[in-house]
């Protein structure tokens, strides 16, 4: 991977994913990648992973990519005694829900020209 040429640059937008591992996994790979993490405007509180690589191996990185898709937590819920909320009603246990979370969008752009300012 060292010298060819990096003509493939994908832009993935991840909601509730720990891009930090993303970006991680990727460079061990040796891809070259970046994040960025806003929690302003622009972005939504959404973090966007930049990577650029040669078009051969668009579809190993599509899987590293997909695989950080769903962030699976672990939600408590309160049990209930009877079906009627009522605000200080007397709950009887909690019980713990897996809840997935997330999703990434993404941009596959060919690189066309490179410049260096």
């Amino acid at each position: 991977m060292k010298n060819e040429i990096l003509d493939k640059l994908i832009i993935a937008s991840f909601e509730d994913a720990n891009t930090g591992e993303v970006v991680k996994n990727l460079k061990a790979q040796g891809y070259k990648a970046i994040y960025l993490r806003e929690k302003g405007h622009f972005l939504r509180n959404r973090n966007v992973v930049i990577i650029e690589f040669n078009h051969t191996y668009l579809k190993d990185v599509l899987k590293i990519i997909k695989e950080y898709k769903h962030n699976v937590v672990t939600e408590t819920m309160p049990v209930m005694d009877g079906m009627e909320f009522i605000e200080h009603s007397s709950i009887i246990n909690t019980v713990q829900i897996p809840v997935i979370h997330g999703g990434v969008s993404y941009f596959v752009l060919d690189v066309l020209q490179r410049e260096s300012c």
